[in-house]
Parts: structure tokens; sequence; C-alpha cells
């Protein structure tokens, strides 16, 4: 695999060594990407800035919410054979 960057090359190569330099203040877990860890803290702080725009859940990642706005639509993909419900 090649790189662009060296930047790109030392985030990836945190997969090999298994360093993780983004300690949580909380609890201590540490992760590879800041970012990551950022999401992290909001379990700790209870910080929701992702809301749907359609009901009143919030989220703490863009992805949660992402996933969340699933259950709006009608593109449910699995139906149960035995209750009918529709899962997605």
């Amino acid at each position: 695999m090649s790189f662009t960057t060296s930047t790109q090359m030392k985030k990836h190569s945190m997969i090999h060594t298994g360093e993780k330099p983004y300690p949580c203040w909380q609890c201590g877990r540490s992760f590879r990407r800041k970012e990551t860890r950022d999401t992290h803290v909001r379990y700790h702080t209870g910080e929701r800035p992702y809301s749907c725009s359609i009901c009143t859940k919030k989220y703490i990642a863009a992805s949660h919410l992402r996933e969340h706005m699933k259950t709006h639509g009608d593109d449910r993909k699995f139906d149960c054979a035995i209750c009918l419900k529709k899962i997605l």
C-alpha cells in the first residue's frame, strides 16, 4: 500500500505498532485518531450535537444520526416471516 503524504503513512503505521496517542481524560481509554477520541468523550459529557430533523432524537456522532434517519424512510430491507415486522 502506498501513501501520498508522510502523515498518512504515520497514521497508518499506528495500526501495526498499536500506538494510540489520544487518551480520554475521563476514563483513560486511548484512540489512534483525535476525532474518534473527541466523539468518545461525548459519552461522558452527554453532548449530542447531531439532531434528527424529523423527531427529537439527538446523537453523539453523525454516523449514528445517518443510521437513525433510515428508520424514517421506506427502505426497510428485512421482513420477519413470523410477525411481518420490518427491520432495517
